[in-house]
């Protein structure tokens, strides 16, 4: 999993990207771009496309990331979405087109 910051806003954001969304994407750059405009610190996570063991590949290295951003928010888009569910924690979570079809 890679963790990307942009911006040096006075709230940070942890943000899951999808399944093959990357940072230098057109849409991607699009969003990221849109809350460093408004004030945020986007730690933007590129989620693996092949992880075959879902709590080694996505929940335990997103966790850790989490537990070390320590977020004043969480946005997820589609597998992004799967991952940050599964993730414990009590800061206000925003999902955009999340895939539950797998069941972790």
């Amino acid at each position: 999993m890679q963790r990307h910051t942009f911006g040096d806003g006075d709230r940070d954001l942890l943000f899951v990207l999808g399944w093959g969304n990357r940072p230098g994407h057109e849409p991607v750059d699009w969003l990221l771009d849109g809350f460093v405009d408004d004030g945020w610190t986007v730690h933007a996570v590129v989620v693996p496309e092949n992880g075959t063991d879902f709590a080694r590949d996505y929940r335990e290295p997103l966790t850790a990331i989490r537990d070390d951003v320590q977020p004043d928010a969480c946005g997820a888009h589609s597998l992004g979405g799967l991952a940050l569910a599964h993730v414990p924690g009590d800061d206000p979570r925003v999902y955009s087109s999340p895939f539950w079809g797998v069941h972790a």
